[in-house]
């Protein structure tokens, strides 16, 4: 008992102490003391599934701390119609996704970086035994509808075109759990992902 209670002070006389060092800093200031407010970013997202022909194009909005953690909403969806097959029968579906999204980049002031991000979201499901265009209006159809849920961890590298804008291209892999697994099933789309992105802001410190 005498050695846990010693270990857990020796833990706390290190976390003090590098709470009292200057140079210590989180992603929401520069140096102890010294804070900084949140800046604005967007991006505009295109993302390519192994399993789906079609690119699910899309945006993302938030805020972005100490030039490296951003957190923010996004949105997207598919830009057409694609097919997927279950007990038999051919389903054509469309469907769109919007949720949260944490990111990471290390070193994001030198030209080239690399960082991490993950994604959870809520998706929504329409499938039809005909071909579903983009703007087709589906009231009067007998589609069916199903929702769930995703989750996207990925890693990024980032390429620092100027002061106000970035490309980021990354690698994933998509998680989904549908409700009735109709008209897709889980399995169908869990897939790994390609990712490009643009994104704006004031990165110049």
């Amino acid at each position: 008992m005498k050695k846990l209670i010693f270990a857990i002070f020796c833990v706390f006389l290190s976390l003090f102490g590098s709470a009292q060092n200057p140079d210590y800093t989180t992603v929401f200031e520069y140096k102890q003391g010294e804070k900084i407010k949140p800046k604005f970013y967007g991006a505009l997202l295109f993302e390519h599934q192994s399993v789906i022909t079609n690119t699910k194009p899309g945006l993302e909005i938030g805020f972005l701390f100490n030039n490296a953690f951003f957190a923010g909403i996004y949105g997207m969806g598919t830009s057409g119609n694609f097919a997927t097959q279950i007990n038999g029968m051919l389903s054509n579906n469309m469907f769109g996704e919007s949720g949260v999204v944490l990111s990471y980049a290390i070193a994001s002031n030198k030209p080239c970086h690399l960082g991490g991000s993950f994604r959870l979201g809520y998706v929504s499901v329409v499938g039809d035994d005909e071909e579903i265009k983009l703007f087709d209006d589906l009231s009067e159809r007998n589609v069916v509808e199903d929702n769930g849920f995703t989750f996207h961890p990925e890693i990024f590298g980032e390429l620092n075109l100027s002061k106000y804008a970035k490309i980021r291209l990354g690698v994933g892999y998509s998680f989904y759990s549908f409700a009735d697994e109709k008209p897709i099933c889980n399995k169908t789309i869990d897939s790994w992902t390609m990712n490009l992105g643009i994104v704006f802001g004031n990165f110049a410190k």
